[in-house]
């Protein structure tokens, strides 16, 4: 079952970058909306590791 609120979290986390987030992540919501399994680091696009290596815009 996915943790919202621990996800909301994790993502808003400026100390987790890259990797490290984005298996934070999809530890605490494993799965998308519709029920299909969120893809491992591995299977990420480049584009998509990208985005999770950036670092966070602070407001």
């Amino acid at each position: 079952m996915n943790d919202y609120p621990k996800d909301s979290a994790i993502r808003n986390d400026p100390t987790l970058i890259g990797q490290m987030a984005y298996e934070a992540s999809l530890a605490a919501c494993p799965q998308y909306q519709n029920g299909d399994p969120r893809p491992s680091w591995a299977q990420l696009s480049e584009a998509a590791q990208w985005s999770w290596s950036r670092s966070k815009q602070l407001p």
